[in-house]
């Protein structure tokens, strides 16, 4: 299934803009295992070849959203990227 999601407003390379944006990626239809970002969401693996191949996918797909939320997640610290992953779990 490709999907087409546009998102009006940039994503920011921050911790807090990512968990809000990655939580609401996984409420998507054929999102709630993560979708092209499953690698990170569900597995926890957050290396840059890890997400550039999480971003290759996303492409492949059309998903931009992924695409955005995983060149986000590229400018991010490994710290940064635990944070964001570590908070995703803890939401309700």
């Amino acid at each position: 299934m490709i999907r087409t999601i546009t998102y009006t407003l940039e994503i920011e390379p921050t911790v807090k803009s990512l968990v809000f944006h990655v939580g609401i990626f996984k409420t998507l239809p054929g999102c709630g295992i993560g979708g092209s970002l499953h690698l990170f969401t569900d597995d926890g693996n957050m290396s840059d070849g890890e997400l550039m191949y999480c971003c290759a996918d996303a492409i492949k797909k059309g998903d931009e959203a992924a695409q955005k939320i995983c060149e986000c997640l590229l400018l991010l610290t490994p710290s940064q990227r635990r944070e964001v992953y570590e908070q995703l779990w803890k939401r309700p």
